[in-house]
């Protein structure tokens, strides 16, 4: 398949930017197709100068051009305000980012992985939400712990080294580091993401990890020492979201995010075209 179709996205598309964000759109950053696989999304990502890859026939779609449109007028704004960034991009701040927030933990380490699940299923059952969905949210929460303790403290920027083995019962991250899950739902969506203090996280080279487990089998990138590395978690990630957020600042930190709707079912979940929005910076 070739380059995607050149159309004047700003004509088409302008119109559902919010008030406070129009005039930051970079449309060149942003590729607007309508129902694509994820593979073709991730193939979209690395094959082109977009930092966003949004699809109409998502049903946040405008939500997420809004926030494309908050990652051009402010860099670093979903780094203080993830949460706010994701479900309310026009009014992004502080008091957004504490409305919409129903759970939150800093960890250092692996011991502390269970009780993290345990508070954040309670957090989950104050919602109106159907259990099959809190349980979707904790293996997602699972693997965003697992990636920031075993991967994150140990890999570099290329990636030459994937971390210790999984099944290591305690991994401790080196005095001063730390990592924070974080939850937070409005009434449609609920947003899940893990920021830790690293910026190690090579985003093509995930992307492509993740790309194989599509246009292979996940059985067949299933890495059997061990060791982390393999995509398999982020695959899981994101294939039950509807969109999908990575930042990096390199040597700094790494922020990933999803968000998975509320009224809808797992399977629902896994067959919903995807939104994918990632930037790296120093």
């Amino acid at each position: 398949m070739g380059a995607p179709k050149l159309i004047d996205m700003e004509t088409l598309y302008g119109n559902l930017i919010l008030e406070p964000l129009r005039g930051s759109v970079n449309w060149q950053r942003i590729c607007v197709v309508e129902s694509e696989i994820p593979s073709e999304v991730f193939r979209l990502a690395l094959n082109y100068d977009s930092a966003h890859v949004v699809q109409t026939k998502n049903p946040y779609f405008a939500n997420d051009l809004n926030t494309a449109a908050l990652f051009a007028k402010d860099k670093d704004a979903f780094s203080r305000a993830p949460l706010s960034a994701i479900l309310a991009p026009d009014r992004c701040d502080e008091k957004s980012e504490t409305e919409l927030k129903i759970f939150e933990q800093t960890f250092t380490s692996s011991i502390e992985k269970p009780q993290i699940l345990i508070n954040a299923e309670s957090a989950l059952n104050g919602l109106s939400i159907a259990g099959s969905l809190i349980a979707d949210i904790i293996v997602i929460v699972d693997e965003m712990i697992t990636n920031a303790v075993y991967n994150a403290p140990f890999v570099d920027l290329q990636n030459t080294n994937s971390g210790p083995r999984h099944r290591q019962n305690e991994v401790h991250m080196p005095s001063g580091k730390s990592a924070r899950i974080f939850i937070g739902a409005d009434k449609d969506r609920i947003a899940i993401g893990c920021k830790d203090l690293y910026g190690t996280l090579n985003v093509n080279k995930l992307f492509a990890r993740i790309k194989n487990c599509y246009d292979t089998s996940v059985g067949d990138n299933i890495n059997f020492s061990g060791a982390g590395g393999a995509g398999i978690g982020s695959y899981m990630i994101f294939n039950s979201s509807a969109s999908y957020f990575a930042e990096v600042k390199i040597e700094t930190h790494t922020i990933v995010c999803c968000t998975v709707p509320i009224r809808m079912s797992s399977r629902g979940r896994q067959k919903i075209v995807k939104n994918l929005h990632f930037s790296t910076y120093k």
